[in-house]
Order: structure tokens, then C-alpha cells, then sequence
């Protein structure tokens, strides 16, 4: 049974890696293989095939609805329930399941998450409406080092994403239990300074938990002290087992011996649902249950049996929790724990803790990239303040709300209490040590190497497998390292540029800033920090538009500038961007070609243009540089414009790069930087024309272009070619927009 519940969860994971997703046919082929594999007894191989064929199924089932959208933000009339409500400063995003699309019924009915701008109050989950959306596919950024939106929406079953227009509801229904209870929770704790911490650590409620008060938990490593977890789980299933001894000391239930256990499970259930169901919980809800029902069977199984029934069970009921970063950190956890109570009994807490450590290091290395230095020390000390105090303190609080206001204020009182003075003491540890170490691409891989050759130091037949891990470090070391580099990042309706030799860098812009998001925090500092950049020698900007100045300033702040460059007056220290200025820049020579006179840099006209080159190959860099200035330039300048890779002039505008600038230029490659499904059509239709069969690029769609020069060759590729079927849902749909 071992063998078929393993290949069930292999298999199923297999699914991942497909560039494309195959055809649902492929299931009545992939259904007879594991029938034959099982009447021979390969259980192993006939689950592979059973866990791949369900996913493909449960996906082609789940995303064929996507077909029937057309192009991206095209307006479409849905009838929808919702089924949650997230609150921002300045927006309000819906979760509802879709019962039609343009009239026609769904079926099985999509998750959608809709952006509403100033939205009035809403009722309570499961009413219905009628509403104007623009919809796509979940599609979110696509850069080395930067948030996967799209992991993030499947992980939790939404496969598209948009805005309403107008909305209309058809019927109002009652709040829940639930919502009645929440509400409650968040009228108690609505005057305190760790209010919404609170709620996420009691309830699962973590919309209205800031990234600011995010950061340090995670610096520290103890996020999973505050998202419920199969450890509030457990101590719920804790709480109802003391209280059912308590209750056999009365004479009429003495004889009930199974009592503390029901009570336990009883109060799981009810903390679980309480919870929403999240998936950490009700894994552990499941573990719990499984455990319960053997027990009552009188039977024995294996920690790793339940492990591996409960992945496999919970893989089956919902594939989309193979996207989920919490429901495999959590199911790891778990393992970790049984493989630490297998080595050592009694187990401390100093052992569990470097197993959790050591054990979960590529995971954490997969989804954060980076490794908290002070998360074994501070875990030794958060885990049993809040398993024995703060976390029983909260549920208290939680589960008195419908019997006892006032008694269930003064319990999150005191919890909110604990918890200030804990964060405020990790705030001054934080201040004292950087907690948190961001690491880059090779450091990444070389740190994963080193932890395979710990592994394989540690089994039977392991250490005639370290010369693999060997082997693979001197490929690392040996491999040559391009002589300069271009990315043309992933910012949406934006532009930038990142030009390197080895661990120095220009920036050519900062794409949008909308309020508190901004794309240099979202997706240009965690490229750098994966690209290992300890020195932006030069930051320029090109112009003061929003699209390219955005959060210029963050950037600012977190590397060292040698210069900053703008036809804006950004900063007293910033140096005027005028025609004419060149100079060397190591193994390049960067040459200014416009604008001519200085100006406020706030209009397209001002747009800083450079030309980057290395004697052999150039890429050329016009911001949003209308037709009018690039006749001046063929006027002015016509013998240097010569180059290789072209960024397109105002993100592909037909406004922009006219027949004689291309025919001046002569590009290999044009890259425009624009915004998947954005309002204004760029790159405009005629543009792509103009350039003919000059390659083209799209960031909307290829994700970051990377383009890598070697004395001897050129590479160019686009991030998302190499990625899942997950992170390309266009180019599964056949709507890829080649631009060639």
C-alpha cells in the first residue's frame, strides 16, 4: 500500500514541469496502463500513472472554461456567488464562483478573484449577482527572484482574475455562523495594537495582516507561529482532550474511556472549520482522524503510512494544493517531526529543531529565496511561548466570543499584550542582527548541492553518490560567465532595463508605482538581490513619467549609487542626461544620443537615450521617444544608432519607431515592454508590422528577456519559456501573441 500511495503523490506531481498541459485524451490511455500495472502488481508505477491521469483531468476540467474568454480584459457579463471579501486601503477584491459566463452555465464552477475600486459594504458570503467584468487567465509577473502570482492564485483554486464594471445583486444571503463569529472576533480585538495579528493567528483572517508587520516574522522564521497550522490544530485536539478527563471524573460518564478522545477530535473539527478549512488544518484534521479511526479498529499503522494516506488523499480530493507554499511546508514539517522522533527519544527541542532547520532548507530556498540566520535561536524561544501561552490564550479568547464578550476580550487583552512585548523584543533583535539573508541564483544552487551531500553522506550507500554532488560544483565553477548581460524585466506597463557585467549594473528606469505597490519592490529587488547585484554603478531614468520613475527612490536606497542620470531634476545629485556625454564603463561604452537641451524631463520628448555597446554588439535604449524626436535623431545622429537589440520606443506605440529610425537602427531583436492585456493595445498592430521579420519580443507574454553576450556567440530567451504550463496559461490556450 506504501508503494501505490507514493506513486499516487509522484505521479500527480509529475503534471508540474509539463510546458504544455497534454490533451484530457490522453486519460482513457494513461486509466488502461495503471489497470494493467495493477493486475501485475506494480503498485509503485500504476500509482504514477493513476495520480497523473487524475490531475490531468481535474486541470483540463477545471481551466477548459478559459477557452471561452477571448483576449485578455475583454468585457464578458457573469451571475457569480461570493465566497470572500478582502479589504485594502484603496480596493476591495471579491472571491466568487461563477456560475455563468455570457449566458452560459459553468460547470464545474470557476473561482475568480475581481478587483472592485471603492466598493460599498458587502453582504454576507453566498449571495449572488449579476455584474460587467474584464477577466484573463491568472497571469502575474514573470521574473527570476520575483513573486509568482500565478503559483499563488492556483494554489488557492482561482484560475482567473479581473475587475468589475458595474454589479447588480440578485440575492442577499444571511452571514454565517462563521462570518458572525469573525465578526464578533473583530469588534473584540478592534482596539488593540495586534488586533489583526490576532485574528491571524486565531482564525486564519490574515487580509487585513500589513507586509510591514509580515517582515519581521518572516526575518525571523516564525511565520508558521502565526498561520494556523496543524500545530493549533493539535493544541485545540489538546484542549478538548483534557477537558473530556475532566469530564469522566463525573460519575454518570466514568465509563465512557473514549470520551477525551472525541472530545478532542470534536474541538479539531470545530477550530478547523472555524479556520475556513485552510489547508494546513485540515491536513492535520485529517492525521487526526485517520489516527482516531485506527485506533478504534484496533489497528497499527506506521507514522509514515498516515503521512503518505493523508498527502496522497489530499492531493486527490484538491490538485490545486500542489501550488500552495503552506501545504507543503506544513506536510514536511510533519515528516520531519516522525524522522527526528525515529533518530532520537526522548526528541529536544534543540535536535527538532535543526532537523526542521536542515530538513526544510530547499523548500524555503524555492519559494523565499534567501535563509533567516537568527530562526533556530528564536524558534527554541517563540515555539514554547506560544505553544504553552500566547497560542492556548488566543483560542480561549476565540471560543469564549459567542459565550462571553467581556471574558473573551480580557483573554485577547492579555494575548495581545504577549504578543507586543515578543514583538517588540524581536523589533530590537532585528535592529541589533540583519535576521534575514537574501541569497542569489548560484548561491541558491550551491547551498541545495551542499545539502544533498549531507544527505547522501548520512545513508547506508550514500557516500558513493557525493562525487555527483562533487561533479556538479566543478560544472558550477567551470562554467564561463557571459561578458555582459541585458534583462529587460517583467514590469507590466512599464519599462526596465538591466544591463551587467559580472556583479556591477545599470538600471535603466524603475517601472509604475501605484500607492503602496510598486514594481522595484515587487519585482526589480528581488531580481537583483536573485542576480547577485552588490553595485548599481548607474541608475538612470529616463523621463518623470510614472511608468518609469516609479519608486525610483527605493532603489536608491538599497544599493549604492555611483551615479543617477535623468533628463528629470529627480535629486540634487542627480546628473542632467544631455546628448553628447559618453564614456567607458569597463568592457562597454556608453553613449548619450538625446535629449539635446535640458528640460524638466516630463514629457516623452525628454526621454533619456543611450546606446550601449561593446564594439561588436549594441542594444539601444529610447524610453518613450515619440516619431517627432526620432527624426532629429536620424537628423543628428543617424551613424550612431546602429544597434543589435532594440527596446521599442514607448512600449510598442504607433507613435513611435517609424520606418526610416528602424531601417537606421537595423535591429536583430526588438523587445517591447508592455502590459499583458493593457487598454492601449501596445504593442500597437502597426508597430509590429513596421518591424517586419525583425524577431520580436514581448514581455506581456515572454516574461523577462534576457540576452547574454560571449566573445563568441549570443543567447536571447524569454523567462517564461522555461517555466510550467502554470506560469503560461496563454500559450496553452493558443492565445500567445507571436509577434513574428
Amino acid at each position: 500500500m506504501d508503494r501505490l500511495l507514493c506513486g499516487l503523490v509522484c505521479g500527480a506531481l509529475t503534471l508540474l514541469p509539463w510546458p504544455r498541459l497534454p490533451s484530457a485524451l490522453w486519460v482513457v490511455l494513461i486509466g488502461i496502463g495503471a489497470l494493467l500495472l495493477l493486475w501485475h502488481r506494480r503498485l509503485f508505477l500504476a500509482g504514477v500513472l493513476l495520480g497523473f491521469g487524475w490531475s490531468l483531468l481535474f486541470f483540463q476540467l477545471q481551466l477548459h472554461w478559459l477557452e471561452t474568454i477571448g483576449r485578455p480584459n475583454e468585457l464578458h457579463t457573469i451571475t457569480a456567488s461570493l465566497k470572500d471579501v478582502i479589504s485594502g486601503k484603496s480596493s476591495t477584491h471579491l472571491v466568487v464562483e461563477v456560475a455563468s459566463l455570457d449566458g452560459h452555465p459553468l460547470f464545474p464552477r470557476p473561482l475568480m478573484r475581481l478587483g472592485w475600486y471603492q466598493a460599498p459594504a458587502m453582504p454576507a458570503s453566498d449571495s449572488t449577482f449579476s455584474a460587467e467584468v474584464r477577466i484573463k487567465p491568472a497571469h502575474g509577473f514573470a521574473n527570476p527572484g520575483g513573486f509568482s502570482l500565478e503559483s499563488w492564485l492556483l494554489g488557492q483554486g482561482i484560475t482567473a482574475t479581473g475587475s468589475v464594471r458595474s454589479l447588480r445583486w440578485l440575492q442577499q444571503a444571511q452571514p454565517s455562523w462563521r462570518e458572525r463569529w469573525l465578526q464578533l472576533a473583530r469588534s473584540t480585538v478592534t482596539d488593540l495594537s495586534q488586533g489583526p495579528l490576532l485574528l491571524a493567528m486565531v482564525f486564519g483572517e490574515q487580509g487585513a495582516v500589513s507586509p510591514e508587520s509580515w517582515a519581521p516574522l518572516r526575518e525571523a522564521g516564525i511565520i508558521h507561529l502565526i498561520a494556523i497550522s496543524g500545530m493549533h490544530i493539535g493544541l485545540a485536539a489538546a484542549m478538548g482532550l483534557g477537558l473530556g478527563r475532566l469530564l469522566l471524573l463525573l460519575p454518570w460518564l466514568g465509563r465512557a474511556g473514549n470520551l477525551p478522545i472525541w472530545c478532542g477530535l470534536l474541538l479539531a473539527f470545530c477550530y478547523t472549520a472555524l479556520s475556513g478549512f485552510s489547508l494546513p488544518a485540515t491536513r492535520s484534521l485529517l492525521m487526526l482522524l485517520l489516527w482516531l479511526l485506527l485506533h478504534l479498529w484496533q489497528r497499527r499503522w506506521s507514522g509514515w503510512r498516515i503521512w503518505w494516506l493523508t498527502l496522497a488523499l489530499m492531493l486527490l480530493f484538491d490538485p490545486w494544493a500542489m501550488f500552495n507554499c503552506g501545504f507543503w511546508l506544513s506536510f514536511m514539517a510533519i515528516g520531519l517531526l516522525w524522522i527526528a522522533m525515529t533518530l532520537w527519544y526522548p526528541l529536544s527541542l534543540w535536535r527538532l529543531q535543526m532537523v526542521m532547520a536542515l530538513g526544510l532548507l530547499p523548500l524555503q530556498l524555492w519559494w523565499f529565496e534567501g535563509i533567516s540566520l537568527i530562526a533556530l535561536p528564536v524558534n527554541l524561544l517563540a515555539i514554547p511561548f506560544f505553544c504553552l501561552l500566547l497560542i492556548p490564550v488566543g483560542l480561549v479568547g476565540g471560543l469564549l466570543l459567542p459565550l462571553d464578550l467581556h471574558l473573551a476580550h480580557h483573554c485577547f487583552a492579555l494575548a495581545n499584550g504577549l504578543l507586543q512585548q515578543f514583538l517588540d523584543g524581536l523589533s530590537w533583535l532585528l535592529t541589533a542582527l540583519d535576521g534575514w539573508c537574501p541569497l542569489g541564483e548560484l548561491s541558491m544552487v550551491v547551498l541545495c548541492l551542499l545539502w544533498l551531500a549531507m544527505i547522501f553522506s548520512r545513508l547506508p550507500a550514500g557516500h558513493s553518490l557525493l562525487w555527483l554532488t562533487g561533479f556538479a560544483l566543478l560544472l558550477l565553477w567551470l562554467e564561463p560567465a557571459p561578458q555582459w548581460e541585458v534583462l529587460v524585466i517583467d514590469v507590466g506597463q512599464g519599462l526596465s532595463v538591466l544591463v551587467r557585467q559580472e556583479e556591477r549594473a545599470l538600471l535603466f528606469d524603475t517601472g509604475d508605482a501605484r500607492g503602496d505597490f510598486t514594481l522595484v519592490k515587487r519585482a526589480i529587488l528581488p531580481l537583483l538581490q536573485h542576480e547577485a547585484i552588490h553595485q548599481l554603478d548607474y541608475l538612470v531614468i529616463s523621463h518623470n513619467d510614472r511608468d518609469h520613475a516609479g519608486d525610483w527612490q527605493s532603489v536608491a536606497n538599497a544599493y549604492p549609487l555611483r551615479q543617477l542620470i535623468s533628463s528629470a531634476p529627480l535629486s540634487p545629485l542627480r546628473k542632467p542626461c544631455l546628448a553628447g556625454q559618453s564614456w567607458r564603463w569597463h568592457a562597454l561604452r556608453i553613449e548619450v544620443l538625446s535629449p539635446q537641451q535640458p528640460g524638466e524631463g516630463s514629457d516623452n520628448a525628454d526621454s533619456c537615450v543611450l546606446r550601449i555597446g561593446d564594439g561588436r554588439h549594441a542594444l539601444l535604449l529610447i524610453g518613450d521617444l515619440p516619431d517627432s524626436q526620432e527624426s532629429r535623431l536620424l537628423l543628428t545622429r543617424k551613424e550612431q544608432l546602429r544597434a543589435d537589440w532594440l527596446i521599442s520606443g514607448h512600449h510598442g506605440s504607433r507613435h513611435s519607431s517609424s520606418v526610416p529610425f528602424i531601417a537606421a537602427i537595423s535591429p536583430v531583436e526588438v523587445i517591447h515592454s508592455s502590459g499583458y492585456g493593457n487598454r492601449w493595445g501596445f504593442p500597437n498592430p502597426q508597430t509590429v508590422t513596421r518591424f517586419g521579420t525583425i524577431r520580436q519580443w514581448n514581455t506581456a507574454y515572454d516574461g523577462m528577456v534576457r540576452i547574454r553576450v560571449w566573445p563568441e556567440q549570443v543567447v536571447i530567451g524569454g523567462y517564461r519559456q522555461g517555466l510550467g504550463w502554470y506560469r503560461d496559461l496563454d500559450a496553452w490556450l493558443g492565445r500567445g501573441e507571436p509577434l513574428e
